[in-house]
This record gives structure tokens, sequence and C-alpha cells, in this order.
């Protein structure tokens, strides 16, 4: 990570000395009708076993190749059918969620598939499918949990249907969203409760319970470390992985859900919650919140996606998809960061990992904290543009402030003597220093001699 936050600050000085740090700015590249996207209201995002990036809009399927979109299906789905799933099961088939039923892919079409239950069975949520290491579907609709396997000699899938018994209201066997945790438990959203299936494939109503009445739990998401999400229109709980109940997780944003309740998370442990306004990221206790001011096309975030190579792909209704060119490997950091001079000269790392930013106005000192640095004035260096910055052989940060004088930090004490450089008595300032491997400093002197 440290090499991440240097990186950006050295990208911005090699630009062009002095130039402004715009305040946490990212760069996301934007697809739509120019790329075949011919819906731009994105609902879900997936990438299936060869690599192919699949996303369901509210009207149509897209394939990426990664160049360009191409629309599939277009006279297999029902017109109006909003795509909230897609999955694929570990035998290769391609299966599609919608408002208007299950539809799975038959080698040169999608078909539709007949859910047990009323006619015209819609799959709720963006979790409505999962499947476990077996090969079964599991389906999430408003009669209960349809499960899905291959019999007979043919491979012919067959659906029944489970739910749970002695609900009260005309939803009570509904079920919002399903997962498969890692050890095999299958966990789904049943009414306002949060419900499991047992070997025999009899409904229970799990042991942990989110809040009572704050559901329907619309998605749930199992993270790296087999901490459980659940997420309903309002608000987002966590089961910890050892633990016996469930605890809000709590923001300094709102967390309510803009469209049907959706997350994700990255190969390094961050959640990506789309809220109103953009994209949440949560790690190690600490927010972030992304949104128009930092360079997002959009802020109505549907849908967020991280795909085998690391991109996180983000729908957008009314804007189309966008891939966040970057996302874990740069860091920007600005005055929210303790970085009160935007004017970033030079950069030097001592070897304790300690980042000195020479700015516009004097040093500063930026150290890791909770996941991010945080950067703090050095007031031992004077103020002033500290135009030119290196670190010696013995360790110890020289800074060139302007005005001619020359700072040394001894890395054992932290104390700071100043030097008045030969050529800059008449104003002229010291542009560049240099260190030698013997231990000495050189520097590049500018302005008028005397």
């Amino acid at each position: 990570m440290c090499s991440r936050a240097i990186g950006l600050l050295w990208l911005l000085v090699l630009a062009g000395a002095g130039l402004r740090v715009a305040a946490q700015q990212y760069f996301f590249q934007l697809y739509d009708f120019d790329n075949g996207l011919n819906n731009l209201a994105v609902e879900s995002i997936f990438q299936d076993h060869e690599g192919f990036l699949w996303v369901g809009t509210q009207n149509g399927l897209f394939r990426f190749d990664g160049k360009s979109f191409a629309e599939f299906g277009r006279k297999d789905l029902a017109p109006g059918a909003f795509i909230l799933n897609i999955h694929q099961t570990p035998d290769g088939t391609l299966w599609l969620g919608t408002t208007k039923g299950l539809y799975r892919w038959a080698g040169q079409r999608f078909v539709p598939v007949t859910l047990p239950g009323p006619e015209g069975q819609r799959v709720n949520g963006k979790s409505g499918l999962a499947s476990d290491a077996a090969g079964r579907l599991y389906v999430a609709t408003r009669e209960g949990l349809a499960i899905g396997q291959r019999r007979g000699p043919s491979g012919e899938w067959t659906f029944k249907l489970v739910a749970r018994e002695g609900g009260a209201g005309s939803r009570a066997k509904a079920v919002a969203g399903v997962a498969v945790t890692r050890s095999g438990r299958v966990l789904f959203g049943c009414a306002m409760d949060l419900c499991e299936l047992d070997a025999r494939d009899q409904v229970l109503l799990s042991a942990a319970q989110p809040t009572p009445g704050a559901g329907p739990w619309s998605f749930l998401y199992e993270d790296a470390r087999g901490d459980l999400y659940v997420r309903s229109a309002g608000r987002l709980e966590v089961l910890r992985k050892g633990s016996s109940k469930f605890e809000p997780v709590r923001a300094p944003v709102d967390l309510q859900s803009p469209w049907v309740p959706q997350m994700g998370g990255d190969y390094w442990g961050r959640l990506l919650i789309p809220i109103f306004g953009g994209l949440a990221i949560f790690h190690e206790g600490n927010w972030q919140t992304i949104g128009k001011a930092n360079g997002l096309p959009g802020d109505s975030v549907s849908s967020v996606y991280m795909d085998r190579e690391g991109s996180v792909w983000l729908g957008m209704n009314g804007r189309g998809l966008a891939r966040w060119v970057g996302y874990g490997e740069w860091e920007s950091y600005s005055g929210s960061e303790g970085l009160a001079n935007e004017t970033v000269w030079q950069i030097v790392v001592d070897s304790r990992g300690v980042v000195w930013v020479g700015t516009g106005d004097g040093v500063f000192r930026g150290e890791r904290e909770n996941g991010r640095y945080r950067f703090r004035r050095a007031t031992e260096f004077p103020r002033g543009a500290a135009i030119a910055m290196i670190m010696s052989s013995d360790g110890a940060v020289w800074v060139a402030p302007q005005g001619g004088r020359l700072a040394r930090r001894d890395p054992a004490t932290g104390a700071v003597r100043l030097f008045r450089v030969p050529g800059t008595e008449q104003g002229a300032d010291i542009m560049r220093l240099a260190a030698g491997t013997d231990g000495r400093v050189y520097a590049v002197v500018y302005g008028r001699s005397s």
C-alpha cells in the first residue's frame, strides 16, 4: 500500500512541478451506447467461467468481449424483463433471474424455465440465484425457495419448492434472497426473517437473526473472512464469524439502498456498497464515499462487481457501466487527509515508511493510520515552498525551502540544522538536490548568483 500512495504522488510530480492535487480524484472508463451497450439501466454484472463479462439491464442482456458489447437473447426474453441476477452453476450453465421469470442458456439461446407454484414466478432480489458444490441451483421466489438439479440420463433440470411453514401474512413464504456459504450452508431471507435449509431440505429459522422487522433481507453476502452480511432496503447488518448475534453496520453516511439492495467486496477485504450519491467503501473500520466529486460518471450506482482480474465494475441506472481504472493500485491524498497545501513538489520515503512531502507551504509528514496515510505538518522544517528534497545515505532528510537555505533532519534525534549554500545570497533558489554514495549532498542553484 505504501508504494501505491507514493506512486500517485510521483506521477503528479513528474507530470509538472507544483501541480495541485485534486481531492480524491479517480478515473472511470464509461461504457454506453458507443460501445454497444444499448440499454443504460444496468441491474446486474457477472463474469462467466470463460472470462466474458455479462451485463443485465432493464431491457436486454449484453456480453463484453474486452472491446465492445453484443446483445444476447433479444428474441428469447419477455419484453420489459429486468435482469436482476446472472449466475453460472458448476456445470457451466448460465442462468438469468428476472422480473419475468427464470431463464437458462441452452446452447444457442435462452429458454424460459418453469418454476413450481403459480404461473409467472419471478426471481426475487439481486441475490436471487445461488448454487452449491453439488451443482444444485437455489432460486428466490414469492412462493418459497425453488431447488433445481439435473436428473435422469438426459440431465434434465427439475425443480421443487420448499417454504417456511407457519409464517404470518400474505408474503410469509416469500424468499427475498439466497446465498450458499463456503461451509455449504444455504441461507435465505424468508419474509422478514433469516432461514436456512437442513440436510433434508427442511426450512428452519436460523439461530442468529437480524433486527426483527427490519427486513426483508434481499441481499446476502459472505466476505473472505467468513462474516455474513445481510442487507434490506434501509439496513445493513453483519454476523461476524464465530459470533451468534447480528450487529448493525454503523456508518457516517446513510446506508439506505437506492435501488434493489446489492453489495460486493474486493480481494483486499473491502466492502463495496451502492448508496444514494454513489458508492460507500468500508475497510478496517474506515469509510470512504465515492461520488461525482471523485470522478464517478453518475451518482446512481445500482450494482457493483469485481472480476477475476481485479477490476471493479459499477452499474449505473441511466449512465451505463463504468470500470474503475487503477482500483487498488492508486491512492490520492489531499486536505481531507491533513495535506493542508496541495501543491506537491517532492516526496521522500524514509527507512521506516514515513512519507515526507514537500509542498508549496512547507513539509508534511505522512504515516499509515487505519489503512490510509494521515499527514501532519512537520513543524521542525521552515515554512514556505519546499522545492527540493532528498534522503542522504545516512537516512537524513534534506529540504531546500524557497530562499536559498538548506535544512537537514537528523534521523536519530529529529533535530533540524539549517545551512546557507554558496551562490544563494542574492535571492537564488535551490531547485534540485542529489545525494552521493559517499555521503555528500549536491545542490543545483538557479537565479541570480553573487
